[in-house]
């Protein structure tokens, strides 16, 4: 960048007042030619630059300090307290310095947020068989004889198994169900069952009606697939209830019931949501639990459910496997 002088012409206003220079001869220099005539000199120009008017400020640059002034009259000052910790905060931490206001943390959209809140539940590591034994059947089958003789409406008392093993069993992945070489099982979990729940399940189950169990079963699905697996959180506790419930009797699952679920699975399957492969498998899982109990309805659930999505990689092996069971 230039300088100061080299850009400024001579002879202009902002050269007043300066003393040239001037090569002095010690022959001609006098107290009056030499002090007295410097000093009138600069008297002089001094007057002359008190008269020069100031250069006036665009205007649209003096416009913009009075709106900025207005601005600082109306703004209230910062509490003292939030000002120290605004000090401290910019004083420790370098990269609020580097971002700026401009850049500061905004809040997650829902579908992130939903992301995020949506992470797997349950300890690494955990695996079934030694939760089953863990629980208290006894205390169970009370809480259900309570729930029973206080005549609560409808499958309440029903529903209170499910809930209390999938709250007993929470600490087990999603994984340990329908990832692990397990969930191929035939028979799986239901297998791993200790006898204490096994005599719960036949004194709570074997009294119901059967259109009642129709119902039930298919609230087990419905509420495992939008209350758990939609969240990530596992249902082993359903799983145990409706392979007891199938394994038992196939004519659960009604020919409508069959076409009505196969028609809403085909509208969502093919989504690509993060939970959607463990809600689809978990519904095909459940579904061809019938085929323990039925070879012909277990085809026809392979055929009808499983069939359609098993050029859909995410499914293909579930679906496989589950007709080389079938078969054995």
């Amino acid at each position: 960048m230039d300088s100061d002088e080299a850009r400024t012409p001579k002879d202009t206003w902002t050269t007043v007042g300066k003393k040239p220079v001037v090569k002095k001869d010690k022959s001609n220099d006098s107290i009056g030619g030499g002090i007295l005539g410097s000093t009138k000199a600069g008297s002089a120009a001094a007057k002359a630059a008190s008269q020069i008017p100031p250069a006036k400020k665009p205007e649209a640059i003096r416009i913009r300090e009075e709106q900025l002034n207005r601005l600082k009259k109306k703004t209230a000052p910062l509490p003292e307290a939030m000002t120290r910790r605004s000090e401290s905060d910019s004083g420790s931490s370098s990269d609020g310095e580097r971002q700026g206001s401009s850049q500061r943390e905004k809040p997650l959209p829902k579908k992130v947020k939903d992301a995020v809140a949506a992470k797997p539940v349950g300890k690494p590591g955990a695996t079934l068989e030694p939760a089953l034994k863990k629980i208290d059947y006894k205390a169970l089958s009370v809480e259900v004889d309570k729930a029973k003789s206080t005549g609560q409406s409808g499958d309440a008392w029903l529903k209170l198994v499910a809930n209390h093993l999938n709250e007993k069993l929470k600490d087990v992945p999603v994984a340990a169900s329908f990832y692990a070489e397990e969930g191929f099982t035939w028979g799986y979990p239901l297998h791993l069952a200790p006898k204490d729940l096994v005599k719960v399940f036949n004194a709570t189950f074997s009294s119901a009606p059967k259109n009642l169990l129709e119902g039930y079963l298919e609230w087990l699905i419905t509420d495992a697939r939008s209350n758990y697996l939609s969240k990530q959180r596992p249902v082993h506790g359903s799983q145990l209830v409706i392979q007891y419930l199938l394994s038992k009797n196939a004519d659960l699952i009604s020919e409508k019931h069959l076409n009505d679920r196969t028609t809403d699975l085909k509208s969502y399957a093919s989504r690509k949501d993060e939970t959607i492969k463990d809600e689809t498998l978990f519904i095909l899982w459940a579904y061809g639990q019938v085929g323990i109990a039925s070879f012909s309805k277990g085809f026809d659930v392979w055929y009808k459910m499983m069939f359609p999505f098993l050029s859909d990689r995410r499914y293909t092996g579930f679906i496989v496997a589950y007709l080389e069971k079938l078969f054995q």
